[in-house]
């Protein structure tokens, strides 16, 4: 129930680690530290993790050899860390030129979890050999978010992501503060409980809560929260990335067909169990045989092969074994309004 870190410092020296901590404290940046000492198994999984801070030698008296050192890293992203989505690889580390490499080997090596989206370095005899005065620590965190942010694009999608928990973190606390001022009722936990039922109960329906009780309290949740999100605008410290992130995008360059196609794919798409009526959000199922035919044209006012040519640009769906008609379920964002 509590959130996985979204920033990760792993190093074998506890006094480096220390140091860089230090830093991103004093940057207000909370992080997951780890000491690293050999055992690949202190390392949680982290899937939402966006920053990763990385000693390059996190093996004690290594050999040296570089490649050894980049599949240490690449062997705690792929069996414990298992990011899921953007992040970044930050080496702290004394050997800063190391860092396009380790990028290159990690773009061909990783399987089955994300490739970073960068990686950069954060040069450690720069800042080890300062005493902790406030003059140093501001040099590393001024370092740490020039390495964070020196590809405005991927910040942008980053504090777009923060703004969305933020509006998440802001449903959570009104959904509370209206519990609590609920009368009648004397525990807040009965408070609490007995509003996140009604919300389930008015999204779904009285007979349905039962079937996913997360799903129905979702279903009620989600006009609050996307109330929240609709309703943000940019902050004005956050106007120059936004500006770098798209300044020089031209406008009238077009998607190709391959890019539309998975943007549209983007779409929630739900696999359903065999039984299932195709009632849920998202939901594509078979078109029934019933409707083949005369009823086919009844129910769409259109014949298959007329629909077929002028919707989907085939002479005809029939006899082929790829295509096939499906049903895809999607709800108006009116049905919220009511």
């Amino acid at each position: 129930m509590l959130p996985t870190p979204r920033v990760i410092a792993i190093d074998d020296q506890i006094e480096h680690l220390e140091k860089l901590i230090q830093g991103l404290n004093r940057r207000g940046t909370a992080c997951l530290p780890i000491h690293f000492t050999g055992e690949i198994e202190v390392i949680p999984s982290c899937p939402y993790v966006r920053v990763i801070f990385a000693d390059l030698h996190l093996i004690a008296g290594s050999s040296g050899d570089r490649i050894q050192d980049f599949n240490t890293i690449a062997t705690l992203l792929e069996s414990r860390i298992k990011p899921t989505g953007p992040y970044m690889i930050v080496l702290w580390t004394m050997y800063p030129d190391q860092a396009d490499a380790l990028g290159t080997l990690l773009a061909g090596r990783l399987q089955g979890v994300s490739k970073p989206f960068s990686v950069q370095a954060l040069d450690k005899n720069i800042y080890l050999e300062s005493q902790g005065d406030a003059e140093s620590f501001k040099a590393l965190v001024d370092a740490i978010d020039r390495s964070v942010t020196e590809h405005p694009e991927f910040g942008a999608l980053l504090n777009w992501e923060e703004r969305v928990s933020g509006a998440a973190n802001d449903t959570v606390s009104s959904i509370v503060e209206l519990a609590e001022a609920s009368a009648g009722v004397t525990s807040r936990t009965d408070r609490l409980g007995r509003l996140l039922s009604k919300l389930a109960s008015e999204a779904v329906g009285p007979g349905h809560v039962s079937e996913d009780r997360f799903r129905a309290v979702n279903e009620g949740l989600l006009p609050i929260l996307g109330d929240r999100i609709a309703s943000m605008r940019a902050l004005e410290e956050d106007d120059e990335m936004w500006k770098a992130a798209l300044g020089t995008f031209d406008t009238k360059s077009k998607l190709n067909q391959d890019e539309a196609a998975k943007l549209n794919r983007l779409i929630h798409i739900d696999p359903l169990p065999s039984n299932s009526d195709g009632s849920e959000r998202g939901a594509v199922i078979s078109l029934p045989r019933r409707f083949s035919g005369d009823l086919f044209a009844q129910v769409f006012d259109v014949t298959e092969t007329e629909a077929a040519e002028n919707q989907f640009g085939r002479k005809s769906l029939g006899g082929s074994s790829r295509l096939q008609w499906v049903l895809v379920q999607t709800q108006a964002a009116c049905d919220y309004a009511q």
